[in-house]
């Protein structure tokens, strides 16, 4: 989507008054008119006793999955922000095109039950000006970004919409909130603060899937 010259993997960082300890790691990083994506990849999941309603153990689950991959990619986008830094890739020396604002996102390689009650509840967020707040997708939602958000511009749309209004919308799966988006860009009467979201709504992105990927033509 963003062109390979507009992206880099397993990215180290370093203070330039220290170069021997690493300072912090992007495992993905996109710029697109200084404007980055900070993606951090987790393949922890929920054990057996968190499925099972154990919530002490589902808070720790949270935060050796999410919770620490939120916290590497904030200090990493606040380390490209300060622009004192060295990057590097196979110990190689890169230059970073200038950043101006960040987008951390965690990214999960296992599903997560109820993940955006989880997120709400439990995430600990920070605050910075030119630092979004936090993304927690899995690869389940970021392929189907893939298959339907097919510009730069498309995809930073929803990414960065998806940021500022996520605690606006309560929905069962992060697929509706892309359905959403899709139909109507998360525009949202001013009358109310918070808005609950039925499944149905992801109806037609379904209808649309079984076209795209199974070749399923609805008449």
């Amino acid at each position: 989507i963003f062109g390979k010259e507009n992206v880099w993997c397993n990215v180290d960082l370093y203070s330039k008054s220290n170069l021997k300890d690493k300072a912090g790691e992007a495992d993905i990083l996109v710029n697109i008119c200084g404007t980055a994506l900070i993606f951090q990849a987790k393949s922890k999941k929920l054990t057996l006793e968190s499925r099972k309603g154990n919530i002490p153990i589902i808070t720790k689950d949270f935060s050796l999955a999410i919770q620490a991959a939120y916290n590497q990619a904030f200090e990493c986008s606040e380390i490209l922000l300060g622009n004192s830094y060295v990057a590097k890739i196979d110990d190689k020396v890169i230059i970073l095109p200038e950043i101006n604002y960040c987008i951390p996102i965690c990214i999960l390689s296992e599903h997560f039950p109820a993940l955006t009650a989880q997120i709400r509840w439990l995430l600990e967020e920070k605050q910075h000006a030119q630092i979004a707040p936090a993304l927690v997708i899995d690869v389940f939602l970021l392929h189907l970004m893939h298959l339907t958000l097919e510009t730069p511009l498309e995809f930073l749309h929803f990414i960065h919409s998806l940021s500022k209004s996520r605690k606006k919308f309560l929905a069962q799966t992060q697929i509706d909130l892309l359905s959403v988006h899709l139909s109507r860009n998360f525009l949202c009467s001013e009358d109310a603060d918070m808005f609950m979201l039925d499944n149905g709504l992801s109806a037609n992105l379904d209808l649309f899937l079984m076209a795209k990927i199974r070749g399923i033509i609805d008449n």
